[in-house]
């Protein structure tokens, strides 16, 4: 029998391609030691690879999901695109988190990178504050790279730059969504450009989660309503971050930090020195996610020798999409 979800219940929701599939398993498999099942009601894995997950692939990954697996769905992007998709890949990665909203059934949605795994124990707690508000940082962005799609953001929105660059909402996942104001927002997008949607966001150079807020602040909403200023984002190892050292220092800010994730980026998988390895999958054995560091350090070496074929290979599809 279907039970309806606990108000406290949530949507997760990943984006993936082809560099990424063995990160995703490894999320899952955080998620099914670290998640409180009661919190996800559902998980929707959006495909974004030019050919699909293939059966046995498929499989794999709902195991690693564990007691999660039934709630598991993997959507593919023309599942979402009503429209001609965004021209660039990373906006239409963008796009596709907030088209999802379609789909999803929970008041909120959190939206992780294939590289987010858990290291603690996660609760509804962990997302929200006792008043009901989601959690997540709010920082300058004076400073910040992101600042000119942020300007972007707040002149398309018609907000005043000069006082928010100051202070805004993160741009770094998990980040916690309300399905109906993205369901409101991509309305109002897709009805500003006669192919909808996608083709907007793309013309408007918009950044997901920035519009998003920009949204809400545009209808009326405050800061203090949209993000309680409690991070949520995962402390994370950049392709910066490409010696031991510079590896350990992220392990030890994770640990120091109240999240309860983490990140590798994939780049920075694939680049780091042998000391940054043995410092990643050591830290995954001490949170349970590899039996061994000889476990850790194979599942290191295979993502490695797969990670740059495809991406060649998904260039050179980018390619002949843009040529014909």
């Amino acid at each position: 029998m279907n039970t309806k979800p606990s108000p406290d219940a949530v949507t997760l929701v990943t984006v993936v391609f082809e560099p990424e599939f063995d990160l995703l398993r490894l999320q899952a498999r955080s998620l099914a030691r670290y998640v409180d099942q009661a919190l996800v009601a559902r998980i929707l894995v959006i495909d974004n690879s030019a050919a699909g997950l293939r059966a046995g692939a498929r499989r794999r990954l709902a195991a690693a999901y564990g007691p999660l697996a039934t709630k598991l769905e993997i959507v593919r992007p023309d599942d979402l695109l009503t429209g001609p998709t965004a021209t660039s890949g990373w906006r239409a990665q963008q796009a596709l988190k907030l088209l999802v909203a379609d789909r999803v059934e929970t008041d909120w949605y959190l939206v992780l990178d294939a590289k987010t795994v858990f290291i603690r124990p996660t609760s509804a707690g962990d997302l929200f504050t006792s008043d009901g508000r989601p959690n997540g940082g709010v920082h300058s962005y004076a400073q910040h790279p992101l600042q000119p799609q942020l300007r972007t953001v707040l002149a398309y929105s018609g907000l005043d730059a000069d006082t928010l660059v100051a202070g805004f909402t993160s741009t770094a996942t998990p980040f916690l969504l309300s399905t109906s104001a993205v369901k409101t927002l991509v309305g109002d997008l897709g009805s500003r450009h006669p192919q909808g949607f996608s083709a907007e966001f793309e013309r408007a150079g918009l950044t997901e989660f920035f519009v998003y807020t920009a949204s809400r602040l545009a209808d009326g909403e405050t800061l203090h309503d949209i993000a309680s200023g409690e991070p949520l984002e995962s402390p994370t190892v950049w392709p910066r971050h490409r010696s031991g050292a510079q590896v350990r220092a992220v392990l030890d800010e994770a640990m120091a930090s109240a999240t309860t994730t983490f990140a590798v980026h994939r780049t920075a998988l694939a680049r780091m020195d042998r000391d940054g390895v043995l410092a990643v999958a050591r830290f995954w054995v001490a949170r349970g996610l590899f039996p061994s560091t000889v476990a850790a350090v194979r599942f290191i070496v295979r993502y490695r020798a797969r990670y740059y074929p495809a991406m060649v290979l998904r260039r050179l599809r980018a390619r002949r999409g843009r040529a014909s």
